[in-house]
């Protein structure tokens, strides 16, 4: 039996598919797709109601196609993004060529054309990881959650992360405790 299957049996009603980028998955010339598809296969062949599914993605590999397809299956996404500043998120982001922001905007682009942020049964949500040093997003923080509410998406926030940057003895305790 599959393991959508047993979940199917045991009642599971929500699956998080996350990754690195599901967007990127292929496996024996099947995709993120067909995962999706496999899992509301399984919920259909014993008559129940489809799952809810949510997806973690950085936005970035959404085509057009991909948008279609994820608001068909009504899928719910958390989506990446932790400024508005390109250079401050294509530092973040550490990728070779820069200028992966202006893929994930078009992603945005094309998620908000197939209806997220519109259609209330595709639910979304930016996902924002508040920043000091090098990276710093709290400048542009209010200017960001702005874009994100005239979306028509969630703005979920995780407070700072020290990411091994902790300066004062108080942070370094609070580190070393978990």
């Amino acid at each position: 039996r599959s393991l959508a299957g047993q979940s199917a049996d045991l009642g599971v009603k929500f699956f998080v598919l996350t990754g690195g980028e599901p967007m990127t998955y292929h496996h024996n010339k099947k995709d993120y797709f067909d995962v999706v598809d496999a899992i509301n296969k399984e919920y259909f062949l014993r008559g129940l109601e489809s799952p809810k599914i949510l997806t973690f993605t950085d936005v970035a590999l959404i085509t057009p196609d991909m948008a279609k397809n994820l608001a068909e299956r009504k899928i719910a996404l958390c989506l990446k993004r932790d400024t508005l500043d390109h250079q401050v998120q294509d530092g973040i982001l550490n990728v070779d060529p820069k200028h992966a922001t202006q893929k994930m905007e078009i992603g945005y682009d094309n998620l908000f054309a197939a209806g997220y942020g519109k259609n209330p049964s595709l639910a979304a949500s930016v996902n924002t990881v508040l920043r000091k040093g090098k990276f710093n997003t709290h400048s542009g923080s209010v200017d960001l959650h702005v874009w994100v509410r005239e979306h028509g998406i969630e703005h979920s926030i995780v407070p700072i992360h020290y990411c091994g940057d902790a300066e004062t003895e108080d942070q370094k305790v609070g580190l070393n405790a978990l």
